[in-house]
């Protein structure tokens, strides 16, 4: 084998340096010591600069990833939003869907509506002619049992009005019939039974008043002469009691013509009961007046004349008033007849009859 070479080893060599090398040397160590300082200060400068914008970003990133998460959530709701919604196609055949029930719904309440208006309509047809029947049959009953020609004629007004206002074509012959009944009424004379009745409410209010046959005369003392009042006041006093005297005894004693009939006088109590028996046949014969009861009138105006000739004084004239009276309300003519005003109601009644009614 050859050998190795072994290296050769040099010696280090002193290198001597002068003094103004040496400084030199420490002024460029100086130099490089402060640039290598203001190097590091920049760097520093540089590092916090870096992570202040760092920082910056950081927060703008943060800003920004928020901003997208919303605009990221409200785009999700408008997606979802929009796949809630139907077009207008769809939501018109929608609509129209959900309202066809209701417009079956409509259609049935408005029959039901125009059902119940007829019913109405007929119900208040029937019970306006049910009101004319009644109206027919009160004038039929006014005119024949109270003769009340008054109310009947209002009563075939009112049946007439309900006519016209129905406006039906078959109540032509009802109304023309009635026409003819209102007009045979209206061409009766009838008596004014309130005249005749307030006129005998005066006379029974002056039965109290008239004279009794055989009544003595009262002598009125009020008007004394001039020369009684001079005279002395015992002087007056015994004429006082004279003329009482002489007054109580005239009224024991009347004097009358032979050929009269004697009547005997009446105590106050049996004048009281006279008066009032004559005023309950009045009042008598006013009820029948009211009652369109003729006959009646008559005969309690011949009883109450009767009355009056035999209790009281028919030479007063006063009296003779009162008889008068009584024989005028004799003459009235309270027995009027009345026409038969049935023929519009049996109309009435034979349509209903027929089934013909409105």
């Amino acid at each position: 084998m050859s050998k190795q070479k072994e290296p050769v080893v040099s010696e280090p060599v002193e290198v001597k340096q002068s003094s103004a090398g040496k400084g030199l040397s420490m002024v460029a160590i100086l130099l490089a010591v402060v640039a290598l300082a203001g190097s590091g200060w920049l760097l520093w400068q540089n590092e916090i600069v870096k992570q202040r914008d760092s920082v910056t970003m950081r927060i703008g990133l943060s800003e920004i990833a928020g901003k997208l998460e919303l605009y990221g959530a409200t785009v999700s709701n408008l997606q979802r939003e929009r796949s809630e919604l139907v077009s207008e196609d769809q939501l018109g055949l929608a609509l129209i869907e959900a309202l066809a029930p209701m417009s079956g719904r409509q259609a049935e309440i408005e029959l039901a509506l125009a059902k119940l208006r007829d019913a109405n309509v007929n119900r208040r047809d029937a019970v306006l002619l049910e009101d004319a029947e009644q109206l027919l049959g009160m004038a039929v009953r006014s005119a024949s049992i109270n003769k009340d020609a008054k109310a009947a004629e209002l009563a075939l007004l009112q049946a007439d009005e309900i006519f016209a206002e129905l406006s039906d074509a078959r109540l032509t012959s009802v109304r023309a019939t009635l026409g003819k009944d209102l007009q045979a009424l209206r061409a009766v004379v009838v008596p004014d039974v309130e005249l005749v009745a307030s006129r005998l409410s005066g006379l029974i209010q002056s039965v109290p008043d008239l004279p009794l046959l055989n009544e003595p005369k009262t002598v009125d003392t009020s008007m004394a002469s001039p020369e009684q009042n001079v005279e002395p006041e015992n002087l007056q006093g015994w004429r006082d009691i004279a003329s009482e005297f002489w007054a109580d005894l005239k009224s024991m004693v009347q004097i009358q013509k032979m050929n009269q009939k004697a009547t005997p006088l009446l105590a106050p109590e049996q004048r009281y009961f006279l008066d009032l028996n004559l005023q309950l046949i009045l009042q008598r014969a006013n009820l029948a007046i009211w009652q369109r009861a003729p006959e009646q009138v008559q005969r309690d105006l011949d009883e109450a004349i009767t009355w009056t000739h035999r209790y009281f004084d028919t030479n007063d004239a006063q009296v003779q008033r009162f008889l008068s009276s009584l024989q005028e309300l004799q003459g009235e003519g309270l027995d009027t007849e009345l026409p038969d005003l049935s023929g519009a109601y049996s109309k009435l009644k034979n349509l209903q009859f027929e089934g013909e009614s409105p």
